[in-house]
């Protein structure tokens, strides 16, 4: 992943978008994790990754991993409304099938 559009991924991400391109949700966020790292970025900027892992989660029903995402995601950013949005939509999705 090219160095500018990591940075631009980052930020996207930190305004609540999630992309729809992407083949492999794993090496996609590790690479974004790794570049944030390599380049001393604000650690806060692994919000938005830990929120489109969340968006995946429970795309598949994986409520409890969806729910540590989103958790993860508001430890950076404390009170941050898509997390927050998410992981209500998470506990009421959950809720309903018991799995929280």
């Amino acid at each position: 992943m090219p160095g500018m559009d990591a940075l631009l991924e980052l930020e996207r991400l930190n305004e609540g978008e999630t992309p729809t391109n992407v083949t492999d949700p794993a090496v996609w966020a590790a690479n974004l994790l790794e570049y944030r790292r390599d380049h001393d970025l604000d650690p806060a900027l692994d919000a938005g990754v830990w929120l489109a892992w969340a968006k995946w989660s429970l795309s598949r029903l994986r409520y409890r991993a969806a729910y540590a995402d989103a958790q993860a995601a508001l430890e950076l950013r404390p009170g941050w409304p898509p997390a927050v949005e998410l992981r209500r939509r998470i506990e009421l999705c959950a809720g309903t099938h018991g799995l929280l």
